[in-house]
């Protein structure tokens, strides 16, 4: 009797209820929640509350939704911003001071190297999961990540070799990712197992970030006209921080770590504990999988598809290295062509938006996303046709900007429009309790798949001889740009597969 005694009252200490016996136990018991749910000290009922009920309450008018994700929002904002500051002053640096315009397979293998760095994903969000910070899951990892992002962006402005630059890259993606998971994993929560629900979650979501590209690419315009490249690099660091500190007013729950009050029980019959932590994943992923093997299907048709939807080979980048080896034009003009590719973005967003409100399926956007960027990609072709030199020609050409202008707005809005359906799909089939790990393990298979892509647009494009100097030239890059529409069509013929996934 006295070793019962001792027993209950360690279950009741372990769970974080006081030393009262059994009866502390059996209030905890009444309270505990799984990992990932949510409890909310300060409501007026004085209960927990359970992550789903949360999410439901955030859009029944139970709680004030703006109020529960307006700084989550500007984590987003912010960090999009730091993001799209620098852009066109990274290709400048890229393109100009490190000389791989004439080498378009050298950009290609380097985007692949960064896009390789969001493979990490998964690991950021499993350790967001499962290893809470001050009883936080969330937060702390997006501060961390925020003002990492900004060092990181400070060593980006200062490359000067090919190593460097790889360095800077690698390191600022894995910062960049670490806070943007933190968020996603907050945001899929709210989502829950609602397809409505998280189309329109998503696309919100990008709507911010898109509004965020769109006024940091504005910024950037006036910014590169008065300072040189680099500095605009380092002047995007302060987005980054700022992000970090709006990350610490994001309102999140505490969480407890033990699943239920049994496990803590067993941990006292075998000294073994395995509800927390990278071990009781481990454990806890094949139960999941065993008691949910149509859960365990969605999830593996959803990965397979949205490998094969991804992995095509774009232009985009091939096409990018040509307009800065054919045209001269100021840094203020390459951001302002930016900026209407922002627009384009925001555009798309509000589009899927819409989509989402009118109870579109989750697999006719797939559709719809596909045609929008096989057909949109072809509006590259109008530069092609408006660029009447002789191929001989390099540099120093005058930029047809009504066609650049015509050609980015299209191509960036059927971007956007192919890839709002890999968000929700993400969001759509996160486990409950590891909403981070699973939205971030499509993710991942997403970004594995850009990544491979890359390497074929670097191989598709040498194969072509498409570039400057040594032979290359670019007579055949609309054959390239008609290749690459055409083949973004292709993995429509698995949708099938996800449709019987459940999705």
């Amino acid at each position: 009797r006295r070793r019962g005694r001792r027993d209950r009252a360690l279950v009741a200490r372990s769970v974080g209820a006081p030393s009262e016996g059994w009866k502390g136990a059996r209030r905890v018991r009444r309270g505990v929640t799984r990992p990932g749910a949510m409890t909310t000290e300060g409501t007026a009922a004085g209960r927990p509350v359970s992550g789903s009920e949360w999410a439901r309450s955030a859009f029944s008018g139970g709680w004030d939704k703006r109020g529960d994700t307006r700084w989550l929002y500007a984590v987003f904002f912010l960090l999009t911003m730091a993001q799209s500051l620098p852009l066109t002053a990274i290709q400048v640096v890229l393109n100009r001071d490190l000389g791989l315009q004439e080498r378009p397979e050298a950009l290609n293998r380097f985007f692949a190297v960064e896009f390789s760095m969001s493979m990490l994903k998964p690991i950021y969000a499993a350790v967001s999961d499962l290893l809470p910070i001050a009883r936080r899951r969330r937060v702390p990892y997006m501060m961390i990540g925020g003002v990492m992002y900004a060092v990181m962006l400070q060593a980006y402005a200062s490359v000067r070799t090919i190593g460097q630059l790889y360095a800077a890259g690698v390191c600022s993606v894995i910062f960049y990712a670490i806070c943007e998971t933190g968020a996603d994993g907050l945001l899929v929560q709210l989502s829950g197992e609602d397809p409505r629900r998280a189309m329109s979650l998503q696309a919100t979501g990008m709507l911010v970030r898109s509004a965020g590209s769109f006024v940091a690419t504005a910024l950037s315009i006036p910014l590169l006209a008065a300072v040189p490249a680099r500095a605009c690099i380092s002047a995007a660091g302060l987005f980054a921080l700022a992000a970090g500190s709006a990350a610490a007013k994001v309102a999140e729950e505490p969480v407890e770590r033990v699943e239920r009050v049994e496990q803590v029980e067993q941990v006292v019959r075998d000294r073994e504990f395995s509800g927390a932590g990278f071990g009781g994943l481990a454990r806890f992923v094949p139960r999941v999988w065993s008691r949910s093997p149509a859960k365990a299907q969605r999830l593996g048709a959803a990965a397979a598809f949205l490998f094969a939807y991804r992995v095509m080979p774009t232009a985009m980048v091939t096409f990018t290295a040509f307009t800065y080896a054919r045209f001269s034009m100021p840094d203020s003009y390459r951001a302002g062509l930016l900026l209407v590719s922002m627009g384009g973005g925001v555009a798309a967003a509000y589009a899927y938006r819409r989509m989402a409100a009118v109870d579109i399926p989750l697999s006719t956007t797939f559709v719809v996303g596909a045609f929008a960027d096989a057909v949109l990609g072809l509006g590259r072709l109008i530069v092609l046709r408006a660029d009447r030199r002789d191929d001989r020609d390099v540099g120093g050409g005058r930029p047809p900007m009504g066609a650049l202008v015509a050609g980015d707005a299209l191509t960036s809005l059927g971007q956007m429009t192919g890839y709002m359906p890999v968000l929700a799909l993400a969001a759509r089939c996160a486990p409950q309790g590891l909403e981070a790990t699973g939205y971030s393990a499509l993710l991942f298979v997403a970004d594995l798949a850009t990544g491979v892509g890359s390497l074929l647009a670097a191989d598709l494009t040498r194969s072509m001889g498409l570039g400057a100097g040594d032979g290359r030239s670019w007579s055949r890059l609309d054959a390239y740009v008609w290749t690459c529409a055409g083949l973004k069509l292709a993995p429509l013929a698995l949708l099938p597969l996800v449709r019987g996934g459940g999705v």
